[in-house]
């Protein structure tokens, strides 16, 4: 990235988004960080969607529409991103909020590490009503990041910042992988560089309890299962010493400005898990060596790697009990 100041493409797409489109324009064009454009892609809305983008359209330039037949949500983000004149791309759905500092501070977090491809943050999660539900912290480190990706995808999709020549050479956003574009596309940008997380909560995520994320249909369990095994084949799980897990632990207490225990307890509960995952995919000293390392650490760790050792074999003995009963019958 050179030392000017870089425009930054917003892109969102929008499909039948009238009751919380203006919410959402609203936080964007009244970014701290002003150098920006916001693209949306009118996917076919049936709604006043459409009306909504041209008011304000009319009276911020900045906002930039394009309108379409209904794609879905992989046409409509990379029809939207490949008319960017930013060099960073950044998310946001129809139905969220930036807080206003957003832009601002990941802009600055790509200027202070060459090396980053993607900036992502902390959320609040949101009710239908815009009522506050719950947050989630993301550990700012790349490998604390890519260490969560092995068991779920800890990244939202609307919080994230990414440059769009690493977005570009991925190969964009895949079809083929269900209502899991995001996840799996950073599976593949993961592999070109790092990935940088920001503490503070900078993004709202409304909860859709009609949408696919809410429900966990069959569809995106498949997609899902089939990214993770494809991102384990792809990198190794690095096994971590007790010195490496308590520096990591000092690192949080250090540098977290707000969340830095909550963010500690996290990775450590994040190796806990991995370490049975480990055990389960066939790999049982690695996976038992990384829970005796855990609870060699203190009190925290010793809890995590116990209760994740107490729950395998409740599991297993309940499965036993099971089997039995079956057999009795």
């Amino acid at each position: 990235m050179n030392n000017k100041q870089p425009l930054v493409s917003i892109v969102m797409p929008v499909y039948n988004a009238e009751k919380y489109l203006t919410e959402a324009i609203i936080s964007t064009l009244n970014q701290t960080y002003e150098n920006i454009e916001l693209i949306a892609v009118n996917d076919g809305s049936k709604d006043d969607s459409e009306a909504i983008l041209k008011h304000f359209a009319k009276q911020d330039k900045r906002l930039r529409i394009i309108s379409q037949e209904n794609t879905g949500i992989v046409g409509a983000l990379n029809n939207g991103i490949a008319t960017a004149r930013g060099e960073l791309i950044a998310r946001l759905d129809a139905d969220d909020v930036n807080f206003l500092t957003r832009i601002e501070k990941q802009v600055g977090a790509f200027n202070q590490n060459p090396h980053a491809v993607l900036v992502a943050t902390g959320f609040e999660v949101i009710d239908e009503d815009s009522e506050y539900m719950y947050r989630e912290i993301l550990p700012t480190r790349d490998e604390d990041i890519k260490r969560m990706m092995f068991l779920y995808n800890p990244i939202a999709h609307g919080s994230v910042m990414f440059k769009k020549d690493a977005f570009v050479q991925a190969g964009g956003y895949s079809n083929s992988c269900g209502p899991t574009e995001d996840y799996e596309l950073w599976t593949r940008l993961s592999q070109m560089g790092e990935f940088l997380g920001l503490e503070a909560i900078l993004y709202r995520w409304r909860q859709n309890r009609n949408g696919i994320t809410f429900t966990n249909n069959p569809a995106m369990q498949a997609h899902t299962k089939r990214n993770l095994a494809h991102y384990w084949q792809q990198n190794d799980v690095k096994f971590m010493t007790r010195t490496q897990i308590v520096q990591i632990g000092k690192y949080y207490l250090q540098h977290g400005k707000k969340y830095g225990s909550d963010t500690k307890n996290i990775v450590y509960a994040n190796i806990a898990q991995l370490s049975i995952k480990l055990i389960k995919n066939g790999r049982p000293f690695d996976g038992l060596r990384q829970l005796l390392a855990l609870a060699s650490t203190g009190r925290t760790g010793l809890k995590l790697a116990f209760y994740r050792v107490t729950t395998i074999f409740k599991v297993q003995l309940l499965n036993v009990l099971g089997l039995k009963k079956a057999g009795l019958n």
